[in-house]
């Protein structure tokens, strides 16, 4: 590949398969020329959270980048105004995407960091169903009926629908809402993204067997679950309980 003579940054790859060992990202060769020192170790940082749990991006609060996560890593050392520094460095050079959560009291919440992906290459994944990923579930679990996974279409949208909303309030939050938000969310997951119902339910068996996860994010409802296409990606390909089990 050719050496990029520009500072924009091209994406990270497509993350591994549940199971492989973490890779630090190749395609980083071309770019640290471009960072400072602080920004390179906030990034390695973000990355050992994302790219290194198989999901392309996580909530992180500034005290975990500076000090660590709760004695199960020590973080990258730095004081908290350079990680915001750096962050934001980050987010300006295209490394990554921060979605800034401001409560109704005007009160921040924890951020959320999102790794730029590379575009998919002319013809990526168009001839090949998500239905036939060897990790999709069976096609009796959780005991909700079942559906045709190769062939989700208007009709069977609803049903779809109401099977993942029990599965999901079997297995994360017994009083879940399935709102009209998180309606449209599962439908826009199942028909603009083509995920199968069987891969719906694959994350989230991952997330629901996550102990930090459900700590985490377990209070959640289905429209967040189901809010981005990339998080429930992420949460289909993780492996559960490798980085921050007890």
């Amino acid at each position: 590949m050719k050496k990029a003579d520009s500072n924009k940054f091209i994406g990270f790859p497509k993350i591994g398969e549940p199971g492989t060992f973490w890779m630090y990202p190749k395609v980083m060769d071309q770019y640290w020329y471009t960072l400072s020192g602080s920004e390179q170790k906030v990034l390695d940082y973000l990355l050992r959270r994302t790219f290194g749990w198989q999901k392309p991006k996580d909530q992180v609060s500034i005290g975990q980048f500076a000090k660590g996560l709760n004695g199960r890593d020590t973080g990258t050392g730095l004081s908290e105004r350079a990680v915001i520094r750096a962050l934001d460095m980050l987010e300006q050079r295209g490394f990554i995407k921060i979605q800034r959560f401001i409560k109704d009291t005007g009160e921040k919440e924890i951020n959320e960091y999102r790794l730029v992906m590379s575009k998919k290459q002319k013809g990526d994944d168009k001839n090949t169903p998500r239905g036939n990923d060897k990790n999709s579930l069976p096609r009796d679990v959780g005991n909700t009926g079942t559906i045709n996974s190769s062939s989700i279409n208007r009709n069977s949208i609803n049903r779809a629908i109401r099977e993942i909303s029990v599965y999901y309030k079997e297995k994360i939050l017994s009083g879940a809402r399935c709102s009209d938000y998180a309606k449209r969310n599962i439908a826009t997951r199942l028909e603009k993204d083509g995920f199968t119902p069987d891969e719906l339910k694959k994350a989230i068996q991952n997330f629901s067997e996550d102990g930090f996860s459900m700590k985490k994010n377990g209070h959640r409802g289905i429209g967040w679950f189901f809010q981005y296409e990339d998080r429930v990606e992420g949460f289909k390909n993780m492996t559960p309980a490798e980085y921050y089990g007890e």
